[in-house]
C-alpha cells in the first residue's frame, strides 16, 4: 500500500498530506483526484449511459408533442418528493401536461400499485413515469399494459427477481457503467437532463441540482463520484435565487443567509419535508416545492412546521417506549419490537436511532388489523434486503437499501421472522455506517501548505467524512479568550501559528501560556482556524 501511495503522490504532484487524505478515500489516480478536487457539472457522465434512456426520451417527447397527459408517480420520503418536484417542474417547463400522485403512507402504502389504476384512467393518463419507486411494481406494470398505458420507471432500489414490463426502465442496478450510488432524484435528474440535451439546452438542467442535493443527502447516499459533484453544485446554487417554496423553506430552517452544508440539509431541511409524509400526506411538502407565490409557500410552510413538531413528539415517544421495552428484553443479535400504538410514519427514524445506539440491527413495527408495518435499520457490513429475501415467504412486501428497509408482514408471522433474523445475523461483526475518521498526524507546516487544497474537500457526508487531524507538542502562544461561540487560543509549532477554537469551558485549564499540548482537531479552511475536539 505504501508503494502505491508513493506512486500516486508522485503522479498527482499533490502535497503529501492532501495525497494521503485522498488515498484514504479510495482515490488512487491523478484523474480521480482531479474530479474530487475540481469536478463540476461538465464532468457528469452522459445520461445516455442508461441503455433505455433514448427510448424514454423519445416517448416523453411524443407525449409533449401530442399533448398527452403524463402522470409522475412519486414516493412519500424526501427523495421521492424532490424527485416528483423535479420531474413535474422540468416537464411542465417544456410544455408537458403533467399530473402527480404520491401515495399516502397510511392509506395506500409504498410505491406504484394496481389500486392506483382507477385514478390514472379517470384522468386520461397515457404515460406514467415513476420516480424513486417502481422497480418491484410488476403487478402495476402488467395492469398498465393491459390498459394500453405506457410506463417509464426511474428508480434506484435493488430490483427483485422479476423486472416489471415497462416501456423503459432506468435503474443503476440494471446497468453497466452507471454510478450505483445515485439517489432516486439523481436518476430522475438524468432523465430530465437527457431530454434537455436532446433539445440542445442541457444547461437548463443545472438549477434542478438543488432538488438533487436535498434528496441525495436526505436518502443518506454516499457523497462520492457523481453524487459529490451534484450535491456540491446544488448546495452552491441554493445560496442564489430559489423558487418561492425553497426560499421559504430555507428561511424557516434558519438557512437563508449562510452557506448551506449537507448537515444543514440533513438536520434542518429534510425533517420538515419528511414530516408531511410521516404524519399526514407528502403532497403537502410537494405543494410547497411547487408553490407559485410566496404567500402560498408561507401558508404551506406553516403547516409543515406544525407537522414537524408533531413528528418530533411522536418520534421521542416511540424511542422512549422502545428503550423501556429493551430494559426488559434487550439481549440477542438484534432489536425486534412492535406496538399497536406507534405511528408507522416515524418507525424509520426510531429504528435508525436504536440501531446506532446499540450497534445492532433494529426492526420496529406498528400493528393494526393483523398487519405489521415495519422499518429496519442496520450498521455497516450487511445488506438487509438480501437477508429478507430469504424469508420473503413470510412477508407481504419488503424493499429498500443495504442498511435501510421497509417491510410488511402478517402479525402472526412476526415470531418466525424474528427467529430467522436472530439466526441469520448471529455471526455478523457490525461496524458503524461510517467508521470514525482516524486522526491524521500532522505538523502545522503541512496544514499551511495544504490549506488551499483542503478548501476543496467539502461537502462532507457519508463516504467523504470531514478530515480529522492531530498534532503533538503544540505550544500555547496566548491565554484563552472569549469567542462568540466559546473560546479561542493561539497555538504554534515550528514557527507556524494557528488560532484554535473550542466551545467547552472544561478545556480552559488545558491551555496555559508557554506550555505544550497534544491536540485533535478539524479544520475550518475558509477561516484558516483549527476546531478543537475534546479528548
Amino acid at each position: 500500500m505504501e508503494h502505491d501511495l508513493e506512486e500516486f503522490l508522485y503522479a498527482s504532484g499533490l502535497p503529501t498530506l492532501v495525497g494521503r487524505l485522498l488515498y484514504k478515500r479510495g482515490i488512487k489516480t491523478p484523474e480521480e483526484a482531479r474530479l474530487f478536487l475540481y469536478g463540476g457539472v461538465e464532468d457528469l457522465s452522459s445520461p445516455f449511459l442508461f441503455s433505455q434512456m433514448e427510448k424514454a426520451v423519445d416517448r416523453i417527447e411524443r407525449a409533449i408533442k401530442n399533448r398527452e397527459t403524463i402522470l409522475i408517480l412519486g414516493d412519500y420520503d424526501v427523495d421521492g418528493v424532490t424527485s416528483t418536484a423535479l420531474m413535474v417542474k422540468g416537464l411542465s417547463s417544456l410544455g408537458a401536461r403533467t399530473l402527480y400522485l404520491i401515495p399516502n403512507r397510511f392509506s395506500q402504502g409504498y410505491g406504484a400499485r394496481r389500486e392506483h389504476l382507477g385514478e390514472i384512467e379517470s384522468q386520461g393518463v397515457s404515460l406514467v413515469i415513476t420516480v424513486d419507486n417502481g422497480i418491484k411494481s410488476t403487478d402495476f406494470a402488467r395492469a398498465l399494459k393491459e390498459k394500453g398505458i405506457d410506463l417509464i420507471i426511474t428508480d434506484h432500489h435493488l430490483p427483485g427477481d422479476e423486472i416489471p414490463e415497462g416501456l423503459a426502465i432506468l435503474d443503476p442496478f440494471l446497468e453497466k457503467g452507471v454510478d450505483r450510488n445515485l439517489a432516486g432524484v439523481g436518476v430522475a435528474f438524468k432523465l430530465l437532463q437527457a431530454i434537455l440535451i436532446k433539445r440542445k439546452m442541457g444547461e437548463r438542467a443545472i438549477p434542478y441540482l438543488k432538488m438533487v442535493a436535498i434528496g441525495t443527502i436526505a436518502d443518506m447516499m454516499k457523497l462520492v463520484g457523481e453524487n459529490r459533484i451534484m450535491v456540491k453544485e446544488g448546495l452552491d446554487l441554493m445560496n442564489g435565487h430559489n423558487s418561492h417554496g425553497l426560499q421559504v423553506l430555507l428561511g424557516i430552517s434558519g438557512l437563508r443567509r449562510r452557506d448551506i452544508t449537507p448537515r444543514d440539509v440533513a438536520i434542518k431541511l429534510s425533517p420538515r419535508i419528511n414530516a408531511a409524509g410521516r404524519m399526514m400526506d407528502a403532497e403537502i411538502a410537494l405543494r410547497l416545492l411547487l408553490a407559485s407565490s410566496e404567500g402560498e409557500a408561507r401558508e404551506i410552510a406553516s403547516k409543515l412546521a406544525e407537522l414537524n413538531r408533531e413528528r418530533q413528539r411522536e418520534e421521542a415517544r416511540v424511542v422512549r417506549e422502545a428503550r423501556e421495552m429493551l430494559k426488559e428484553n434487550g439481549g440477542g443479535n438484534l432489536i425486534f419490537l412492535s406496538s399497536r400504538t406507534w405511528n408507522r410514519g416515524v418507525l424509520g427514524i426510531a429504528a435508525l436511532r436504536l440501531s446506532r445506539s446499540f450497534l445492532k440491527p433494529a426492526f420496529v413495527f406498528s400493528i393494526k388489523d393483523g398487519m405489521a408495518h415495519g422499518s429496519g435499520r442496520a450498521p455497516g457490513g450487511i445488506s438487509l434486503p438480501e437477508v429478507l429475501s430469504r424469508v420473503r415467504h413470510l412477508l407481504v412486501d419488503y424493499g429498500g437499501h443495504p442498511h435501510a428497509v421497509g417491510l410488511v408482514a402478517r402479525e402472526e408471522n412476526l415470531p418466525k421472522i424474528k427467529d430467522f433474523l436472530e439466526e441469520s445475523l448471529a455471526d455478523y461483526q457490525w461496524t458503524r455506517e461510517e467508521d470514525p475518521e482516524i486522526p491524521e498526524e500532522v505538523d502545522f507546516q503541512e496544514i499551511k501548505n495544504a490549506m488551499g487544497f483542503l478548501r476543496l474537500f467539502p461537502p462532507f457526508g457519508i463516504g467523504n467524512p470531514e478530515p480529522l487531524f492531530s498534532t503533538r507538542q503544540a505550544k500555547v502562544a496566548s491565554y484563552p479568550s472569549p469567542w462568540n461561540q466559546g473560546y479561542k487560543v493561539l497555538l504554534s509549532r515550528d514557527g507556524v501559528a494557528f488560532t484554535a477554537l473550542f466551545k467547552r469551558g472544561s478545556l480552559l485549564s488545558k491551555f496555559k501560556k508557554g506550555e505544550r499540548v497534544d491536540i485533535t482537531f478539524n479544520l475550518d479552511p475558509e477561516e484558516g482556524k483549527l476546531i478543537l475536539k475534546e479528548q
